[in-house]
């Protein structure tokens, strides 16, 4: 199962990916393939928006991390989106993603 934790909080948001949804064989699997296109569309979109972020892909332990040390409303509203695009993935394929969402 591939789980996605999104720490918020007033000065930092944090996204972190990892392990595989197994919904398919490796290069089929729609459910990793698709997150990991958000989370890609995500930190090419923030990298424009901002110098203050790291992105950590590590593909040999199925993880991705994205930390944003800067707040304001484009920001907000692109971590809005990949919170609406993650929990549609997450209804859809609860049993290969699961979201979770601390404030």
């Amino acid at each position: 199962m591939t789980k996605a934790a999104i720490t918020l909080d007033n000065t930092q948001v944090r996204v972190l990916v990892s392990g595989h949804s197994n919904y398919d064989v490796r290069g089929k699997d729609i459910v990793c393939s698709s997150v990991s296109s958000i989370m890609f569309y995500v930190a090419n979109l923030v990298s424009e928006l901002t110098n203050k972020y790291e992105f950590i892909e590590d593909s040999k332990n199925a993880k991705m991390e994205l930390v944003i040390n800067e707040k304001n409303d484009t920001i907000d509203a692109v971590i809005k989106c990949l919170i609406y695009s993650f929990e549609n993935i997450a209804s859809d394929y609860s049993d290969y993603f699961k979201l979770t969402i601390k404030k």
